[in-house]
Order: C-alpha cells, then structure tokens, then sequence
C-alpha cells in the first residue's frame, strides 16, 4: 500500500486550491451566461452545481491548516436559500443525499476555519476544546438544528428503503445515516469541555459502526482473498466516521469494532489513511483504559487534544493528549507515545 501524509503535502495543498479555483470557475461561468439562460438562476441548478465539488470539498477542508480554507463566495452566497428550501420529508434519496452533503461541508467547515493554531498538528476534530465564543456557539446551534430537521425530513423514507429489500439503495440509506451522524457528533465537538457528554450519543456510535460494517463488506466482494487487498476512493466514506467513533465513544465493544474496521480494511479515502486513523484510536483508547472503573472509563481519565508529529517516509508518528492526573486534580499532563503503520 502506497504511503499517504495525514497532513497537508506539498500535493495535497495543491489539491486545495485546485478545489478553490474550481469554485471561481463555476461562479464565472454563472456570472458570464446566467443573465442569458435563466436556467442558471433557480436554486436546484446551484444546488448541482455546489454537488460537484461538495464531497472533494469535505476532503480538502479537514486537512485545511489554521484556518487558511476560506469559504468561497459562491458556497456562502447560495447556503441561505438552500437551506430555507430543505423540506419537511424528503421524497428520494438523492434529494436527501444533497442537504446530506451540505451538512457534511459546514460542519468540516466550522471545525477546520476556527480552530486556533497548535503547536502540534491536530485533525480537526481534535483541535477543539470548551469554546465559549457566542459566533461559535450560534453556529454550532444553528448547524445541529439543521441536522435535527434532516433527521426528521429522512426518518420516514428511511424506513421505506430498508423494507424495499433493495440491496443497492439501502446501503445508499445506510452511508446517508453514517454521514448525518458524523455531522452531529462532529457539530457537538466544537464547544464541548466534558467528555463525559459524549456518552449520549452511543445509539448513533453503535449505528454508525454497523452501517461503516454493511458497507465494508459490500466493498470486499472477493472473499478468496483475507486480509483485503487496500483500496482506494476519492469519496469520504468511512474512515473519518469511525476516527471519531474511535476517539470519542467509550463503549468498548463498539470503539474496538470501529478501529477493527480501520485497521482491517485497509483503505485510503482521499488524504485520509484508515491505518493511520486506526492506530490513533488504538492509543487513545489504550490511554484511557488504564484508568477504567467497573468496565468504565472515568470522565478525568478522557483525553482530549490529540496530536501528531509525523514522518510519512518511515510511516512513524509521535502522538500527544492531554489528559488529567487524576480524580482530585484539575492539572493535565502531555500524554506521548510513538506509533508506526
């Protein structure tokens, strides 16, 4: 399997603005003929224009550093009409599937633009800690407010795709259902200061794992061959769901399933190495675990802040969190450990 830096290269910082400049080039080309073809004008037509870059745009911007990842005007021009027309119930899955990507795209967004620089290199998800901001905690509301009204714009066509029996559009439901949960679990990341909250979102933790499962397997059609071979997609998918299932559920039999899945299926999505993602959620669990009381972990011993200083070449990566002393002691202390993949 070929090497893939978790972190922003020379070729990935390209990426981005490659990214960028073909949002230019979209507003452009509306701007230049949009007066002549009113086509151009109505909101499901930027819609499919915003689908083109929505996924690669996910991608870019989780790997964006110090918030250097601007919002093109033609994203930030169209977002409030959009979202004023995502209705009640959804009729279809690729109707759904375009707020789907939406959500995705702000929730990346906030967490990558406001995240304050580090000494270390952090994801994004990583990076936050307790913000107390009133513009962050406005955005963070009105982003999961949002997320509320597709989980309930979805709920019912769900249920109809999975007593369809159609194997095709159920595992299309399925990663729908992995998406919007990363979206809130991500959401909820921003201004968040007590791991112990992240306790209540274990039904979606244990879903989101099953459905990564359905659709692991769905992929690995050839069974002759164990491990399998590593793969390759442009789309995100599953890794970054389960990155976060890893660090932040503390349920064991679900967080060692969701790194199993990480370091079983061996994948790059995009600049996102499931090896990589899989061996930090190993840590951090094994971190947490020394301190379990009764089969739990205790809210002093959840890390937070995970870092990184990685060497691609040797595949090798020095990992930091902070973590408390203990109980009685608000004081932290740098946890490290050297992993390779």
């Amino acid at each position: 399997m070929a090497s893939v830096s978790p972190y922003p290269t020379h070729n990935t910082t390209n990426t981005l603005s490659q990214i960028q400049t073909g949002f230019k080039l979209i507003q452009a080309w509306k701007e230049e003929i949009g007066a002549t073809n009113p086509l151009l004008s109505t909101p499901a037509h930027n819609n499919d224009l915003l689908q083109i870059f929505a996924r690669l745009d996910v991608q870019a911007i989780s790997f964006a550093k110090d918030g250097w990842m601007k919002e093109h005007p033609f994203v930030s021009g169209n977002m409030k009409a959009f979202w004023d027309a995502m209705p009640s119930t959804f009729t279809t899955l690729e109707e759904a599937e375009s707020y789907n990507n939406g959500l995705a795209r702000r929730t990346m967004h906030i967490l990558s633009v406001g995240v304050r620089p580090r000494k270390q290199k952090m994801f994004p998800v990583n990076g936050w800690w307790g913000e107390t901001d009133p513009a962050v905690v406005a955005t963070q509301q009105s982003l999961l407010n949002d997320c509320d009204r597709w989980v309930s714009a979805f709920t019912s066509l769900f249920n109809k795709t999975i007593a369809s029996g159609d194997p095709e559009r159920i595992l299309f439901a399925k990663m729908l259902k992995i998406f919007i949960h990363t979206a809130i679990h991500g959401t909820f990341i921003l201004c968040c200061a007590d791991e112990m909250l992240y306790d209540q979102f274990l039904p979606g933790f244990a879903e989101t794992v099953a459905f990564c499962s359905d659709v692991l397997v769905s992929i690995e059609k050839d069974t002759s061959k164990w491990p399998p071979d590593p793969k390759f997609s442009f789309d995100s998918m599953v890794i970054i769901p389960l990155y976060i299932v890893s660090h932040k559920c503390r349920e064991g039999a679900i967080r060692r399933r969701a790194i199993q899945l990480l370091l079983t299926y061996s994948r790059r999505e995009g600049v996102w190495d499931s090896l990589f993602a899989g061996k930090m959620g190993e840590w951090a669990m094994r971190v947490e675990e020394e301190f379990m009381v009764d089969g739990q972990v205790p809210g002093w011993a959840r890390i937070h802040g995970v870092g990184f200083d990685n060497d691609v070449a040797l595949r090798r990566a020095v990992l930091t969190c902070q973590q408390r002393v203990g109980e009685e002691s608000l004081e932290e202390v740098t946890r490290t450990q050297v992993i390779t993949w």
